[in-house]
Order: structure tokens, then C-alpha cells, then sequence
């Protein structure tokens, strides 16, 4: 893969950045004989994460998708518990403390990289585009009901950024190629019921384009594979144990 830019470090940046930290928090390794889904908990003030992995800490913090991070294998199948307190935080700030801490327990160094990637490009199909304005009031919201993912006055960039994250499954970052303005509802199709769907996205599995094509296709669009750059997290360090509380 080709580099496009130079990499900036950030390794322990909140160390010396001055970051904001948590006034009080917990890092434990999460038993490996206790089965638990992974879980955030983020109110003003507090943060809480269940089971979690470092790469999805990672995700958290830095606001990156899996694709965005690259690592050693463990970080995305080691577990932790992590509870931290900054009363009136904001989730945003909590972000930033975040990055603080994790840089201190586990000894984490990163960098940014921009990198030519995979990806896909939502671009308009053989006959063009069949899109209608939403008649929706904004912002962009989406909902799940019985499988089928509902997403409600989306620009094509919202669109995007939504068919990125985990519940899609797609497994490559997607780009916004049509050109076309103004906002727009869809209706993606993609499992028999709501249980079913979060179940298939704790599994993981591969990634499975077939019901966000077929949703396009319907509106006139398409998913083309193509090279595209992409910022990504590197990961030069990390320590599988974090530093003890």
C-alpha cells in the first residue's frame, strides 16, 4: 500500500500535549473465562466500557472506524474493563482523556497515516440516479426496525459515512463519487428481524455487500470497488498488560 502523506506521530501526545485526564480510573484485564458482550457506557462525567478490546477503545477515542487502525492481532481479542470519573466532562472531552490514558496504561504509540486503501464509491447506476427529495425534517437520523435498517434525510456524504461503521458489514471504508446534492431516505433490508441483526454483528463474519447494493440499485446507484486514501492509526506500540491503578 502506498503512503500519499507523512506520517504525523502522536504516540504519548497526551502526555505532553497537556491533555485532559480523568480525575480517577480504572484499567483491568477482563477474565478470559467470563463470557460478556462489550459494552460503552459514556454519561456526562463518567465512562464505563465492559469486555472491551483496545481496538475498540481505540475506535472510541480517536472516532476511527476497524479499518482505520492498524495493529498487532490481540488488540482486537484482549479484554478489558475500564471505569473513569470527571464529573461534568463532556463525552467529546472524555474522548481526549481517553487518548490520555490509554497512551499511560498501555504504553501506546500511534501515529496518522494517510494510505491508498480499498473502498468502495457509491456512484449512480447504468440509468442514472432514482432519488427523490426526503420529505423527512432534518437532521440525518437512522433506525432499525424488524432488520431493516430505516435512515431518514441522508446526504450522500452521510450516507457514506453510515454504510462505514460495524452494522453494515462491509469491511472497506465507503466514499461518496456522485456529485449529487440535496438529502434523502433509504430503506436497507438486512436481516429477518432486530435480534438477528445485532446478533450478526457481534459475530463479525465477512463482510457481506449484497443487501446495501441491492438497496442502491433500487435507488439508482451503485457500489464500485476503487482505490482511495484513507486515514489510518498505526500502531508502533502497545503493551498487551496494562500498567496496574
Amino acid at each position: 500500500m502506498r503512503t500519499l502523506s507523512i506520517s504525523i506521530p502522536i504516540a504519548a501526545c497526551a502526555l505532553f500535549a497537556q491533555t485532559p485526564a480523568f480525575d480517577v480510573a480504572s484499567v483491568k484485564p477482563f477474565p478470559d473465562n467470563v463470557k460478556a458482550e462489550e459494552s460503552i457506557d459514556s454519561p456526562p462525567g463518567n465512562l464505563t466500557m465492559r469486555a472491551v478490546s483496545l481496538q475498540s477503545c481505540l475506535r472510541w477515542a480517536y472516532d476511527v472506524k476497524d479499518y482505520q487502525i492498524s495493529g498487532p492481532g490481540w488488540m482486537a481479542s484482549e479484554r478489558y474493563d475500564i471505569a473513569a470519573k470527571a464529573p461534568g466532562a463532556s463525552v467529546d472531552r472524555m474522548k481526549l482523556m481517553l487518548q490520555s490514558l490509554l497512551s499511560v496504561r498501555f504504553k501506546l504509540a500511534l501515529r496518522r497515516e494517510t494510505k491508498e486503501l480499498p473502498t468502495y464509491a457509491i456512484v449512480a447506476g447504468k440509468n442514472g440516479p432514482k432519488l427523490s427529495e426526503s420529505a423527512s425534517p432534518g437532521p440525518a437520523a437512522m433506525k432499525v426496525d424488524n432488520g431493516t435498517v430505516i435512515l431518514t434525510h441522508h446526504t450522500l456524504p452521510e450516507l457514506a459515512e453510515r454504510l462505514s461503521g460495524r452494522l453494515f458489514n462491509l469491511g472497506l471504508p465507503v466514499l461518496d463519487k456522485t456529485g449529487i446534492a440535496g438529502a434523502y431516505d433509504f430503506s436497507i433490508a438486512m436481516a429477518s428481524s432486530n435480534l438477528e441483526l445485532k446478533m450478526n454483528i457481534g459475530k463479525g463474519g465477512d463482510p457481506d455487500p449484497a443487501p446495501v447494493a441491492e438497496a442502491l440499485q433500487h435507488a439508482g446507484l451503485k457500489l464500485e470497488v476503487r482505490k482511495g486514501p484513507v486515514e489510518v492509526l498505526v500502531i508502533d506500540h502497545a503493551e498487551k498488560v496494562p500498567t496496574e491503578n
